[in-house]
């Protein structure tokens, strides 16, 4: 029978599942008031280096001293291959084992050094579609904020991704991995496969699987580092008590330099130019959908759309009454 599904929850998965096939063919990614009627903050300030690495600026004096750093990338777990499952998160760690300016086992002693608690003041995330890296600086003179952007720019294009370091943290991620494992986490892993089973989102969750964490070689970060850590995919964010002239001279000396490092891009699950190109058609539409319906079948178990119009999601081969079918969902 058809069952209804809460909003948000299903506009999360569809948004991160959707995205993660369609953001590997877009250049660089527009801001989103940019295809919005909707005005912009006049405080911030946008704009895109000649690379095509975005980034929002803005002011703020309160707290006094203070600036809050956010570097997205946008590239998550649905974009690993088979071999790389775990390795967008992996690689999140690297980015704390060792860089161009650097060493590894000295960024986190530096950081201490400046005041700043790791975990809290620097840390970072993964997610099916985006890696976000963070760092609160503890004052906002013009050393202390060029000290924070290079180490972003190392993230962005200057990672060593040494064999030794690699072998040194796997037996974190595979911590974190048991630490996980609880009910929890299975009860969404069953949900994700219950739903949305022939897709890839549910053989994409961040954490990985062990063989990968265990035994990927250096080869396969590499080329997951080369292929989505790329300027166009990534935005800068500088919030804080500081001069939005001289962060953007900093940020800009900081990024500029940073090149894309492979001309290929594969997409995801093995999705083809034209099926992420619909896609991307998919997701002008969904942002208007108001109401979503979820169509339960054996095997093939969900076509979304609004009630009474076009279907704009399908899996092959899932007729669902009142809805129209795509032939390649």
């Amino acid at each position: 029978s058809d069952t209804l599904m809460p909003l948000p929850f299903l506009r999360s998965v569809l948004l991160a599942f959707c995205f993660g096939l369609a953001l590997p063919l877009c250049g660089a990614i527009p801001f989103a008031h940019e295809g919005s009627d909707l005005k912009p903050d006049p405080a911030v300030r946008y704009g895109t280096l000649p690379n095509g690495l975005r980034y929002a600026l803005r002011a703020n004096a309160e707290p006094k001293q203070r600036a809050s750093l956010r570097l997205l990338i946008e590239a998550g777990s649905l974009h690993e291959t088979e071999d790389q499952r775990g390795l967008a998160h992996f690689l999140e760690h690297m980015a704390f084992n060792g860089s161009e300016h650097y060493a590894p086992g000295t960024l986190v002693e530096f950081f201490q050094r400046m005041g700043m608690n790791f975990g809290g003041d620097t840390n970072a995330s993964t997610g099916f579609d985006r890696t976000l890296y963070l760092l609160e600086l503890p004052e906002t003179s013009e050393a202390t904020l060029a000290e924070g952007l290079r180490v972003f720019g190392d993230y962005a294009s200057g990672l060593l991704l040494a064999p030794a370091e690699i072998d040194r943290e796997r037996g974190i991620i595979m911590s974190e991995k048991r630490a996980r494992d609880n009910v929890g986490f299975r009860t969404a892993v069953a949900q994700f496969e219950f739903m949305l089973g022939d897709t890839i989102l549910p053989r994409r969750m961040p954490i990985g699987v062990a063989e990968v964490i265990q035994g990927a070689p250096r080869e396969r970060f590499v080329e997951f580092w080369d292929k989505w850590y790329r300027p166009e995919r990534m935005a800068a964010v500088i919030v804080g008590d500081v001069d939005p002239d001289l962060a953007e001279r900093l940020l800009r000396a900081a990024f500029e330099d940073a090149a894309r490092r492979s001309d290929a891009i594969i997409t995801s699950g093995g999705v083809s130019v034209g099926e992420a190109d619909h896609t991307k058609a998919l997701m002008r539409q969904l942002g208007d959908v108001d109401f979503w319906r979820i169509a339960m079948r054996p095997g093939r178990p969900m076509a979304v759309g609004r009630m009474g119009q076009t279907l704009m999601f399908g899996l092959p081969g899932n007729p669902v009454s009142s809805f129209m079918t795509f032939s390649k969902y």
